[in-house]
C-alpha cells in the first residue's frame, strides 16, 4: 500500500476548519506490524480511518495493489472493506444484539459464506476464546471483548488488520496479552495499530511512524517494496435475510412503548383509507347487482324517463308537491328498447301498458256494483285458494315465445289482431261468479271454453282521462298463470310512481295482446337472469342509456331506496376523498418518523457495518425488512376488520336510508389500498431514514452514533 501526499481537513459547521493531515506520503509492506503514534489530535486515527476505507479523504491519493482510492465507486469501498482489511475498534464496535458467535460469523456471511461455524471456532481458538460462540456481548470483560473484535477482524483472512488503540481501555497486562496476539498475525499479514503508548510500539513494532500536527515526524523504516498489482476481489457484500431481520426487528423492539403508539396511530389510519376506499371505488352497477340478488329479485320492470332541463319539472318544485309530473318523468318505452333489452337479457321481455279498465265491468251479469262486491266476497270466503280480479290494470303483449318461457297453460288461442285479446285465469274466474254479459244477453260461465269466442267491451282508459270509446274484443284465450289468492303481490315489481302491483311471474291483472296491439308501452318486464355476468350488462345498459334527454331506469321493490341510497353514498365518497388524503399523509409520517427514530438510535450499529464491509444495500435490508413485518402486520389487522369497514359505511347510509339495500361490499380494491400503503409507508420510512446517512463515512456514522 503507498500513501502519496494525503490531505484532510475536517470542516463543522459554525467551527473554524481543522486540519487533521498534511501530505502524508509513506509506503507500507504487506507483512509485519507497524505502529502509529502521536498525541491526541495529531491525525493518527484519521489515517488509520483513511487507510481502511472508513473515512475519505481531500487530496492525495492511495494506491492499493494497482488500486487507486480515488477511482473507487462506493461498491469498490464496500468490497475493499469487507474483502482485504479488518479493523479493530478502540471501543470493540460489537453489535449487542448479537451472540460472541452471530459477531464473527457476521463478517465472513457479508462475503457470502454459509457455512460459517467451524471458521467461528477456529477464530475464536487463536484469540484464546474457545467455547464462547453462545455467550452474549454484555456478558465479557473488556479484554475479551477486544479478543472477538479481534477474532471478527481475523475470521475473514483479510491482508490488512488496521487496530484503533486496542489497548486504551485495557490494564496493562491485558494489553500485553493483546498486542502479543497481534504480533503473532503479523508473521502472515499486515498489521497496523495506532496507538498512543510508545513501550508498546517499541517492544512489539517492526517499525514505528509517528505523527505530529498531521505529518509525519519520524518513520523507523521509511523503505518498503511495490506490491504486485492485483484487482480487488469481486465479492460484493451480502447480509443474510435472517440476520438483518434479527437486527432490524431488535432495533424495532427498542422502544416497545413508541412501536405500540405507533402501530395503533398507524392502524387506525389505515382502518380509515379502507374505509375510503371502500366508498372512493363503489361502483353503482355492482352494487346494484348485489342488491338484485341479495333482494331475491326475480322481475324487475325497466322505464324510460325523461329528464327536464336543470332537473325541474314543468312547473318546477311545486309540481311534484302537488303530485304532478316529477322531475324524471317517465315516459313510453320504445320497441327498439324491447329488443335491446331482449338481446341482453337473451330472454323474452314483456312491454305492459299501465291503464285503468274499469269499464269492463260493464260485461259482468250483474245490476249493480253493490252485488259485485258481494258475489266476489262470498266466493273468496267459500274457495280461498281462487283469486279473482274483476279490474284489470293493463295490457302485455305475448306471444308464443314468451308465453313458452313463462311457463303458462294456454286454452285456446293467443290474439292474433288487435281485435282480440286473451284473458287470464283469475279474471276467468271473476266471470264463473259474475257471469257474462254479451249485446244484453247473459251466459254462464263454468270453463275457460264457455267464454272463448265471446266478446267483451273495454272502455279504452289512459292515466286518468276517460277516451268514452268501447273497444269489442274477442276473447280466444285463457292463459292459466298460476296464481291463486295466496300468491297475490308475490314475487311483486313495484313500478315508482305509479302504485301499480302486478303479481311478478303471473301478470294475473292484466289482458293478453298481441304485438303491434298498441303503439307504445309503459314500461317493460325483465325477467332477471340467473347468471351474474348478464345481470350485470342489463344494469349497465341502464346506466348507459342516458342520451342528455332521456334515459332508462330499473323499478323494483328496492330502486327507489337504492337511488336514495347512492346520494349518500357520493356524499361519503367527497367526504372520504379528502380525509383519506389526510390520514394518508399522517400514516406516512408516522411510520417514517418512527423507523428513523429507530435508525438514529443504532447509528452506532449501522457504522459497524459499513466498516464491515456492508454497503447501504445490505443496510436498507435491516430496516426495510423489519418495517416490512409492521407493514404486513397492519395489513393483516387491517383486513381482518375489513368487514367491519364496510359495516360502517353500510351503516353511514342506513342512518338517512334505512330501507335502502346494502351498497357497500368487502372487494378486492380496499385490501389492495391497505396493503400498498402499508407497504409502501413502512418501505420508503427506512429507505429513506437510510438515505441522509448514504453519503457519510461510516467513521462519521460511528462518530454520531456515539454523540
Amino acid at each position: 500500500m503507498k500513501i502519496e501526499n494525503l490531505s484532510k481537513t475536517y470542516r463543522a459547521k459554525g467551527a473554524p476548519p481543522v486540519q487533521a493531515l498534511r501530505n502524508v506520503s509513506f509506503s507500507l509492506p504487506e507483512k509485519g506490524m507497524v505502529f502509529l503514534l502521536g498525541r491526541s489530535g495529531s491525525g493518527k486515527s484519521t489515517l488509520l480511518h483513511i487507510l481502511s476505507g472508513l473515512e475519505n479523504f481531500d487530496e492525495g491519493d492511495i494506491i492499493y495493489r494497482g488500486s487507486r482510492f480515488s477511482a473507487f465507486s462506493e461498491r469498490d469501498r464496500d468490497k475493499y472493506r469487507n474483502n482485504c482489511c479488518g479493523i479493530i475498534f478502540q471501543d470493540y464496535s460489537l453489535i449487542t444484539e448479537l451472540t460472541v458467535g452471530e459477531n464473527i460469523a457476521l463478517a465472513l456471511r457479508l462475503q457470502g459464506e454459509r457455512d460459517t461455524d467451524a471458521r467461528v471456532r477456529r477464530a475464536l481458538d487463536q484469540v484464546g476464546l474457545s467455547g464462547c460462540e453462545k455467550r452474549r456481548v454484555t456478558q465479557l470483560s473488556g479484554g475479551q471483548k477486544q479478543r472477538v473484535a479481534i477474532a471478527r477482524a481475523l475470521v475473514k483472512s483479510p491482508r490488512i488488520l488496521f487496530a484503533d488503540e486496542p489497548t486504551g481501555a485495557l490494564d496493562e497486562q491485558t494489553g500485553r496479552d493483546i498486542l502479543m496476539l497481534l504480533k503473532e498475525l503479523s508473521k502472515e499479514r499486515l498489521v497496523f495499530v495506532v496507538s498512543h503508548d510508545r513501550a508498546f510500539a517499541e517492544t512489539f513494532g517492526d517499525r514505528i511512524i509517528e505523527l505530529s500536527d498531521g505529518s509525519i515526524v519520524s518513520d523507523s523504516a521509511p523503505a518498503a517494496h511495490e506490491e504486485a498489482p492485483e484487482p480487488l476481489p469481486d465479492l460484493p457484500a451480502r447480509l443474510p435475510l435472517a440476520t438483518a431481520l434479527k437486527l432490524g426487528c431488535n432495533n424495532l423492539l427498542r422502544h416497545p412503548v413508541r412501536l405500540v403508539f405507533t402501530f395503533l396511530l398507524s392502524f387506525l389510519s389505515l382502518a380509515f383509507i379502507g374505509i375510503s376506499v371502500t366508498a372512493a371505488t363503489f361502483n353503482e352497477v355492482d352494487a346494484y347487482v348485489n342488491a338484485l340478488y341479495d333482494q331475491n329479485a326475480e322481475l324487475t320492470a325497466v322505464y324510460r324517463y325523461e329528464t327536464y332541463e336543470n332537473g325541474y319539472g314543468p312547473g318546477g318544485t311545486i309540481d311534484s308537491m302537488l303530485g304532478l309530473p316529477d322531475p324524471d318523468h317517465p315516459i313510453s318505452i320504445t320497441t327498439s328498447d324491447i329488443g335491446r333489452l331482449e338481446a341482453t337479457v337473451g330472454t323474452p321481455v314483456a312491454p305492459v301498458f299501465v291503464t285503468d279498465l274499469s269499464s269492463i265491468q260493464t260485461n259482468f251479469s250483474v245490476s249493480s256494483a253493490q252485488e259485485l262486491v258481494n258475489r266476489i266476497n262470498a266466493a273468496v270466503s267459500s274457495d280461498p285458494d281462487d283469486h279473482y280480479d274483476f279490474t284489470p290494470n293493463g295490457y302485455l303483449q305475448i306471444d308464443e315465445e314468451l308465453l313458452q318461457f313463462l311457463g303458462y297453460r294456454l286454452t285456446g288461442t293467443l290474439p292474433a289482431t288487435t281485435d282480440e285479446i286473451a284473458i287470464p285465469d283469475c279474471l276467468l274466474n271473476a266471470f264463473k261468479v259474475l257471469g257474462l254479459r254479451e249485446n244484453g244477453t247473459d251466459y254462464p260461465i263454468s270453463c275457460a271454453e264457455d267464454i272463448i269466442g265471446h266478446t267483451i267491451r273495454l272502455e279504452f282508459v289512459l292515466g286518468n282521462v276517460i277516451t268514452g270509446q268501447t273497444q269489442p274484443r274477442t276473447i280466444t284465450g285463457v292463459i292459466d298463470t298460476g296464481c291463486g289468492i295466496s300468491c297475490k303481490g308475490s314475487h311483486a315489481v313495484y313500478q315508482g310512481g305509479l302504485n301499480s302491483i302486478i303479481g311478478g311471474e303471473h301478470y294475473h291483472d292484466l289482458l293478453f295482446v298481441c304485438e303491434g296491439y298498441l303503439p307504445e308501452y309503459s314500461y317493460a318486464v325483465v325477467t332477471l337472469p340467473d347468471d351474474r355476468p348478464t345481470r350485470t350488462e342489463l344494469v349497465k345498459l341502464a346506466a348507459n342509456s342516458s342520451d342528455g334527454q332521456e334515459f332508462l331506469r330499473l323499478s323494483n321493490s328496492f330502486s327507489s331506496d337504492f337511488r336514495d341510497a347512492c346520494m349518500y353514498a357520493a356524499l361519503l365518497q367527497n367526504l372520504c376523498l379528502y380525509l383519506c388524503a389526510v390520514f394518508l399523509i399522517f400514516a406516512f409520517l408516522l411510520l417514517i418518523n418512527f423507523i428513523s427514530a429507530s435508525v438514529h438510535d443504532k447509528l452506532q450499529q449501522m457504522g459497524i457495518l459499513y466498516a464491515l464491509g456492508a454497503g447501504f444495500r445490505e443496510n436498507v435490508k435491516i430496516y426495510t425488512g423489519s418495517a416490512l413485518l409492521i407493514g404486513a402486520a397492519l395489513f393483516l389487522l387491517s383486513s381482518a376488520f375489513m368487514p367491519l369497514y364496510v359495516s360502517l359505511a353500510n351503516a353511514f347510509i342506513a342512518s338517512y336510508v334505512p330501507a335502502a339495500p346494502a351498497l357497500f361490499s368487502v372487494t378486492f380494491w380496499p385490501f389492495a389500498a391497505v396493503f400498498a400503503i402499508a407497504l409502501a409507508a413502512t418501505f420508503l420510512g427506512s429507505f429513506l431514514a437510510m438515505l441522509r446517512y448514504r453519503r457519510r463515512a461510516p467513521a462519521e456514522i460511528i462518530r454520531m452514533g456515539q454523540s
